[in-house]
């Protein structure tokens, strides 16, 4: 479990490993790939930076882009 903020203040991913490496189910972090891959914000945000942050945290936790499923 990574406290990561962002949608709610209490945001939190999770990290686990697979026989594909490690896999982030990154909840509400991320609703879509979208909102990742294009920087495009959720329209309801407690904190714009800890989001942006988020993202960038799941990146670093995830083997690779393909394993960090997001929450939608």
């Amino acid at each position: 479990m990574h406290h990561v903020g962002g949608h709610t203040d209490g945001l939190q991913i999770v990290r686990v490993y697979t026989r594909l490496g490690w896999m982030v189910l990154a909840s509400d972090a991320t609703h879509y790939y979208a909102n990742m891959e294009d920087a495009r914000l959720f329209p309801i945000v407690f904190n714009v930076g800890a989001m942006v942050q988020g993202w960038q945290r799941c990146r670093e936790l995830a083997d690779r882009p393909a394993v960090c499923d997001p929450g939608a």
